[in-house]
């Protein structure tokens, strides 16, 4: 009962904070979360130390951890970001107990962190990343990306890059150089509401929006 309350008056909290919040059942939102308007939270999914911006969205039983996420983007179902790492050299040991004072509530046994595992990600803009994704600690996302479903991300990721594969490898671009240049100084992501809507159709056509 205690549990159900406490999800109850989360949800509420944050559904009141933020505009146009949409949350799935079950959703759980942890320590040092900022979400902006019109943002979507698949059932299930649970987010920590993450940021995420206007109009993005995510399916259900989504694992989101130490990222921050640009606006428009579209993060599908399964997805997992943000996946600690391990010590593999120097140490001896990959355990967490000889590099973190506490580890699930137990005593370990250093007094202090010799080694965090958690590093930044960073998400850009209008990313569309498929579902049962893996994306590692410490990798950058560029703007317009399109990540493959199935694919795990153990390196950066050009802007308006296609990749895909175990590990993700770049398939192709979305757009030609040019293309990718004149999106990347146009921004329209952080135009306003009213320019977005008045162009919305343009979006259908890459040599209409840039006319």
């Amino acid at each position: 009962m205690k549990k159900f309350l406490f999800r109850y008056f989360h949800q509420f909290y944050f559904k009141i904070k933020t505009k146009n919040l949409k949350l799935g059942q079950n959703t759980m939102i942890y320590r040092n979360c900022k979400l902006s308007p019109y943002v979507s939270l698949g059932s299930n999914t649970i987010l920590s130390y993450t940021n995420v911006g206007s109009y993005s969205y995510f399916g259900s039983n989504c694992r989101v951890h130490y990222v921050s996420i640009g606006k428009f983007c579209s993060i599908g179902s399964d997805v997992k970001i943000g996946l600690s790492n391990h010590p593999t050299q120097t140490f001896v040991s990959t355990s967490p107990y000889f590099y973190l004072p506490v580890l699930n509530g137990h005593q370990t046994f250093v007094d202090k962190t010799f080694y965090n595992p958690n590093k930044q990600i960073i998400i850009g803009n209008d990313v569309f990343i498929g579902a049962n994704v893996l994306i590692n600690d410490g990798v950058t996302i560029g703007d317009g990306a399109v990540i493959a479903a199935g694919a795990v991300v153990v390196k950066d990721v050009a802007p308006y890059g296609i990749v895909g594969g175990v590990p993700a490898k770049e398939i192709k671009k979305r757009f030609t150089k040019e293309q990718i240049d004149r999106l990347l100084l146009l921004k329209w992501w952080d135009k306003d509401i009213d320019w977005i809507k008045k162009n919305a159709i343009k979006f259908h056509n890459i040599n209409d929006l840039l006319k």
